[in-house]
């Protein structure tokens, strides 16, 4: 199995694909776009042929164009009974809801072609919920083979009141209908632009508001994250089999169950360093009996009206989630008691021992209870339904009419502070597991032949910059227009690009693989921490095979060239211009990523202090390994090894392996020097 690319993110050689522009493929792709704009205003579409195609389009009439013609009746027949209704809010956490988004899917899905996957979404966008449409439809392109490389719009371009406060998003509303350019300003390059910030409700005080932990606004509401989060949800889906995903997604990607544990221990790393830079104590727990140790206030409201719920601190569960909440306690017994046995019970009822490495994709996959996992029914579906709960939604009046909380959201749920609690819980779940594996002994760990002599990193900075995020494909438009173009501005963290150089002797010419990881120096009482308890707060930098000569030999990298990121997307805006150009220009070079949605470059590092945050670098050079993917990824080790179990040899034992201190910066972006450094 490809067990070793337990990373989500860009991991190839090299992070892009270009091809002299393909008339085809851009026609599907400038349709994909357009399909997805104005999802709440389906007459508005270009030159209105979507809106015309959608209303004489019949799916029951074309059924030969579908390779399950069962599965095209049987969404048919729930249809015509009614499903969830056009104008109300969609989240994947509601089963009913998601049951129908599923259906929605399965028929874009056995679409034969792409002209009848596209008659399908105009047809979809008018007739079905905009918020499921633009959810099932973006599934699809991601995993049906006439889509491939086909790039689905950022999500907050097509919905952005999920991003943005009810505020902002209201003046944004005020330029495009009434080209009130007052509360904007106009851009060098001719779009407005709405200014943002990180704002509380009004009434935030009077529920025992936390204004400590507002410092970490910046980055429970990096729209990039978030973007990164929910495209990770469209390309493995919870209720999505393997034998459904796109064999792209599956060639590229590690099993999922690794891919989600190493995504929670990941993001947690960088949260807890983002915690340590700003001050603040460690993550609480939480137990489910007593209140949760954190309220949440988002400032924001769905199309409808409808704002997303506020939770006091110290709240407690609400009454009506009481079922769910002894479900999920009874999937946590479930869990403790395989991890207590050592055996895990299979859908024949059959028990299995855990406590081996291969079985780490197994509590993968019944943590996040995924489709794979080994007993769907015994084990559940854990984290959507603690997540589900943590957020305490008000009950619906009916099944039409649910307000979910940010953690109803796959985008948005790293904003609510109980996220962070939740992910602590999976991640010291996972550690306690490996805790059972065998340990490494120094023979796994030491490569006699090399040694690393030095690692020299250069200073580090972050810095704080304005980005403009497109939002008016997603707001309503007069008149059929789809000008003016408006974007809403708001400050988020960056850093410059750094090098580093790592000085190794090698006895004889070898391939090795690095692996650079950055963690903390100190804990939350500034007592310096050891690497053998310290070991699972250490994040990935960057993983690369290297051909080392006979001698003394450096390594040079840039922090650009770090495999588990990628930069920035082009705006929605600027990528659809592109496209266009280049279907007037058929000699036009179009360059595209080779894969579309990973963790972006900015988001790779925490944010420094005035004074430097001290960190540490970690350097560790491993034996070749024999077997290869095409990612230049080693097959049979984790990607995080060594640190993927409790270290019992000392580090500085072993001469392939070498800490450096290091310090991240925090100033303002003019008050750096050397602004502009080389990426190569």
């Amino acid at each position: 199995m490809l067990r070793d690319l337990a990373i989500l993110a860009v991991l190839a050689i090299s992070p892009t694909i270009s091809w002299i522009a393909n008339e085809e493929f851009l026609l599907e792709q400038k349709t994909v776009y357009e399909l997805l704009r104005y999802i709440d205003q389906p007459e508005v579409s270009g030159d209105g042929s979507y809106y015309e195609l959608g209303m004489s389009y019949e799916i029951e009439k074309n059924i030969e164009n579908y390779n399950d013609e069962e599965c095209v009746r049987s969404f048919l027949a729930r249809y015509k009974k009614g499903m969830q209704p056009r104008g109300k809010v969609f989240s994947p956490f509601y089963s009913e809801l998601l049951g129908e988004a599923i259906d929605l899917f399965r028929v874009f899905l056995n679409a034969k072609d792409f002209e009848t996957l596209n008659k399908t979404a105009a047809w979809a966008r008018i007739h079905m919920n905009e918020g499921m449409f633009a959810y099932s439809f973006s599934i699809a392109i991601i995993h049906h083979k006439a889509t491939r490389f086909i790039r689905v719009p950022a999500l907050h371009e097509i919905q952005p009141h999920l991003f943005f406060s009810e505020t902002v998003i209201k003046r944004a509303q005020e330029v495009m209908w009434r080209n009130d350019i007052s509360s904007s300003h106009i851009s060098p390059k001719g779009y407005s632009v709405i200014p943002a910030t990180y704002g509380i409700r009004r009434n935030a005080k009077n529920y025992n508001f936390d204004e400590e932990e507002q410092r970490l606004n910046y980055f429970r509401n990096d729209v990039s994250l978030a973007e990164t989060m929910h495209y990770a949800h469209l390309l493995r889906p919870f209720w999505l089999g393997s034998l459904e995903i796109s064999d792209d997604v599956l060639a590229a990607w590690p099993p999922r169950g690794e891919t989600f544990l190493w995504w929670q221990m990941h993001t947690l790393a960088l949260y807890n360093m983002e915690r340590l830079s700003n001050n603040l104590e460690a993550i609480k727990e939480f137990d489910w009996n007593y209140p949760l140790p954190y309220g949440h206030y988002p400032n924001a409201s769905y199309p409808n009206g409808c704002q997303f719920p506020s939770r006091k601190k110290r709240s407690r569960i609400p009454n009506h989630l009481f079922p769910l909440l002894q479900k999920v306690r009874d999937l946590e017994s479930r869990l403790s008691s395989a991890l207590d046995t050592e055996r895990v019970i299979d859908t024949d009822g059959e028990s299995r021992e855990t406590y081996k490495q291969a079985y780490v994709e197994l509590l993968g996959n019944i943590l996040e209870g995924n489709a794979d996992s080994i007993n769907l029914p015994f084990y559940g579906t854990y984290y959507v339904l603690a997540k589900h709960i943590l957020g305490c939604a008000p009950r619906p009046k009916t099944k039409h009419t649910p307000c979910p909380s940010t953690l109803d959201h796959f985008a948005l749920g790293h904003r609510d502070p109980m996220y962070w609690s939740l992910t602590q819980r999976i991640v010291n779940i996972y550690h306690d597991f490996s805790s059972h594996l065998c340990t490494y002994v120094y023979e796994e760990l030491v490569h006699e032949d090399v040694v690393i002599q030095s690692v020299e990193v250069e200073p580090i900075f972050t810095y704080f910059e304005d980005v403009d995020y497109l939002v008016s494909t997603g707001l309503k438009v007069p008149n059929g227009r789809d000008e003016p173009v408006v974007k809403v501005r708001q400050c988020r963290l960056n850093h410059l690009p750094y090098r580093y150089n790592i000085t190794v002797k090698s006895a004889k010419v070898t391939s090795v693989w690095v692996r650079v990881f950055l963690g903390p120096k100190y804990d939350f009482n500034q007592m310096e921490l050891s690497i053998s308890e310290n070991y699972k707060n250490f994040l990935l930098l960057n993983v690369f095979t290297e051909n080392l000569e006979n001698g003394t030999f450096t390594i040079q990298r840039n922090s650009t060239q770090d495999y588990t990121a990628v930069p920035e997307d082009m705006s929605g805006d600027s990528f659809y211009e592109k496209v266009t150009r280049s279907l007037k220009d058929i000699n036009d070079t179009f360059e595209m990523p080779w894969y579309l949605y990973a963790l972006k470059l900015r988001n790779s590092i925490p944010k420094g202090r005035i004074d430097g945050l001290p960190l540490r670098l970690f350097v560790y050079i491993g034996s070749p390994i024999d077997e290869f993917i095409h990612t230049h990824l080693p097959l049979r080790k984790s990607i995080t090894f060594p640190l993927d179990r409790p270290l019992t040899v000392d580090p500085a034992r072993l001469p392939n392996a070498y800490f450096k201190d290091v310090k991240i910066y925090h100033k303002e972006r003019s008050k750096i020097k050397h602004k502009t450094r080389e990426t190569n």
